[in-house]
């Protein structure tokens, strides 16, 4: 699947993470939202952006944290954990989003955003914008 085009919204408050990650979706020629580090910043940005997907870091400086998986699940963003935190953290709620762990190989990363847009356009949920 192609990527043109299709805005991720990067959660991750390492500022290094966060750039290679960005850099990456930039080389598949997406529109990069972010990227965003606290749970306050990400309902800022939902409140007027609309997100195709989101990568989503579980520990914003605080500790680890669902609440930003929730409120992307409330907008019906597809999302996926790039965290350090193995799957085994994850509760049932999510067992199904897909999870990398740090450090994140960023083809890996590009594999698992095409899959799972792939599925979402598949079965309507998708936000992907036309190119």
């Amino acid at each position: 699947m192609d990527l043109h085009l299709c805005k991720v919204l990067i959660v991750e408050d390492d500022y290094f993470v966060a750039q290679a990650i960005g850099h990456a979706f930039e080389d598949a020629r997406c529109l990069v939202v972010g990227p965003v580090g606290t749970e306050d910043d990400v309902a800022r940005v939902l409140s007027h952006e609309v997100a195709d997907m989101a990568i989503v870091d579980l520990n914003l400086g605080h500790g680890m944290t669902f609440a930003v998986a929730r409120m992307l699940r409330e907008h019906g963003i597809p999302f996926c954990f790039a965290t350090g935190y193995d799957r085994s953290v994850v509760p049932d709620e999510f067992a199904e989003i897909p999870h990398l762990q740090k450090p994140i190989d960023t083809q890996a990363l590009l594999g698992v955003v095409r899959a799972i847009l792939g599925k979402a356009i598949g079965d309507g949920t998708g936000h992907v914008h036309s190119p």
